[in-house]
């Protein structure tokens, strides 16, 4: 056993700096969350302020899922559950899964930890998700502790599954390494009961939505290429239209990136693509079909770039420039950016699938 590796007990913590950050790690239904509860409960009890970043996009506790939460846990009150901590901020990732959304989580990491660290927490305490395997997974965990920079990291491993992974750090002077082994008697939940409690948290985020309507002249749009470049005429988008065999309901030309063009429907004709590209000139086109929009899941933001709620795309009505959104946002006129998520819900909260990274 290399020196770094200690075998954690309830006092480790206190050996620690004032300030340090300690990362947990584990794989699906290993305990992370009650580890998290139960030290944080502990820690105020012994009249230390606790920082808590929920970086679990799918099983979130602190904020809705596809969001990265940052709340602080103070000595003197009650602490039942994470969720009953009011948030101090919120980062938007709009997926619930970090899969092909590392950078995103990374960022709001960052971000969020930023926020809790102003607060001067005598701990920061940061949970993730449960992705711990093949290349991509250990790279990902291996740049957010990069970019957290944790005094210590715990461990919570079903036998030896997290060895991959914690290799990385097992010849380093820090963080600190602390490995819980997790009962394999531990319970496990199933795919459809995660996917009920994601659609109750959505229920419980978006309760008392009503339709905001935003110009799209007035706001910033994030995460698509929708309003990056100039409207094309009328006569120019229904040449678009005619080539590709397909109704174009918006098109424009972005500076040094070619067309974007959004369609009724899909399936447009291929073979028209080279006459457009040709009276372009232009070898790049980004179409869209306009349903792909239908009830995202989008993130309303301050000038400041806050979180001021979410909220699912009723419409674009791409003739008059506007936008419809289903959201609670109780402050729609301080939204400057809507940031577009990856994730569609329905009505009810329920999931109906995602969009591929640069499909928007």
């Amino acid at each position: 056993m290399t020196p770094n590796i200690l075998v954690p007990d309830s006092l480790s913590l206190n050996t620690l700096p004032r300030g340090a950050t300690v990362l947990l790690l584990g794989g699906r239904d290993t305990g992370k969350t009650t580890w998290i509860l139960e030290t944080a409960q502990t820690l105020t009890a012994s009249g230390k302020t606790v920082g808590l970043l929920d970086c679990d996009l799918g099983q979130s506790e602190i904020g809705p899922p596809g969001t990265i939460g940052a709340a602080l846990a103070a000595p003197g009150k009650p602490l039942r559950s994470l969720r009953d901590l009011p948030p101090l901020a919120e980062y938007f990732v709009g997926s619930t899964s970090p899969n092909r959304h590392f950078l995103e989580v990374c960022v709001g990491a960052v971000q969020m930890a930023r926020v809790v660290r102003k607060q001067r927490p005598d701990i920061l305490l940061v949970d993730t998700d449960g992705l711990i395997g093949g290349p991509a997974g250990r790279a990902y965990k291996h740049q957010l502790a990069e970019l957290l920079l944790p005094q210590a990291i715990v461990a919570l491993a079903r036998g030896d599954e997290l060895e991959a992974l914690l290799s990385a750090f097992t010849r380093r002077d820090t963080p600190t390494l602390w490995r819980v082994r997790v009962s394999e008697a531990a319970g496990r939940k199933s795919t459809a009961a995660r996917a009920t409690r994601r659609t109750a948290r959505f229920l419980t985020a978006l309760d008392g939505s009503q339709s905001l309507q935003f110009s799209l002249d007035d706001v910033a749009l994030l995460g698509t290429g929708l309003g990056l470049g100039t409207p094309l005429p009328h006569h120019l988008q229904q040449f678009i239209g005619q080539s590709l065999k397909r109704p174009v309901l918006h098109a424009e030309q972005i500076p040094g990136e070619g067309l974007y063009v959004v369609t009724h429907g899909d399936g447009w004709d291929t073979s028209g693509l080279a006459a457009v590209e040709s009276f372009f000139n232009t070898k790049s086109m980004t179409i869209v079909a306009a349903q792909k929009f239908s009830q995202l899941l989008v993130g309303l933001q301050a000038l400041s770039g806050a979180l001021l709620g979410l909220g699912r795309i009723e419409r674009i009505d791409f003739a008059r420039r506007t936008l419809t959104i289903q959201s609670p946002c109780r402050k729609p006129r301080a939204v400057a950016q809507i940031r577009f998520g990856s994730l569609r819900l329905s009505a009810d909260g329920g999931e109906l699938g995602e969009t591929r990274s640069g499909e928007l």
